[in-house]
């Protein structure tokens, strides 16, 4: 049965067509925020998968960053557009039985990358690096 799989608080308007398809929109603004809602889940699949990479790290912290940015934009840019229908993030991953703490961590809680947020260490230690030797050409000058 359809119907199992939309949360309790949501009910498209499902009506069979002559060739026995069923249509979960009966409007263009229906379709539309249906496309958005898919959208918001694959957002937070895609950042729960991004979180994981970088934890095990699968990616380089360059990568993870720009990647990140990018979702954290589209992510905000979706909410704005679903704010009346979709209020709360972390409802509407509980309605659709989505486990994916980590994107709620990143998107909803923090709003940024874990390398902004935590700092990242790499880049750190290369600063310090380039300031040793820099220090350290100095000495020799003088």
């Amino acid at each position: 049965e359809m119907m199992g799989v939309f949360p309790s608080t949501w009910r498209a308007p499902a009506m069979a067509t002559h060739r026995g398809e069923v249509k979960l929109w009966t409007t263009k603004r229906e379709r539309e925020m249906m496309d958005y809602r898919a959208d918001l889940f694959a957002i937070l699949k895609t950042t729960e998968k991004l979180e994981r990479a970088y934890v095990k790290d699968a990616m380089s912290a360059k990568d993870y960053e720009k990647a990140c940015h990018k979702l954290l934009a589209q992510f905000r840019t979706l909410s704005e557009a679903l704010k009346h229908t979709v209020p709360n993030v972390e409802a509407f991953t509980k309605e659709y039985n989505m486990d994916c703490p980590a994107a709620i961590n990143r998107l909803v809680k923090s709003g940024m990358p874990a390398t902004v947020e935590h700092g990242n260490v790499r880049s750190v230690a290369a600063s310090h690096c380039i300031a040793l030797h820099w220090i350290e050409s100095l000495c020799l000058v003088v």
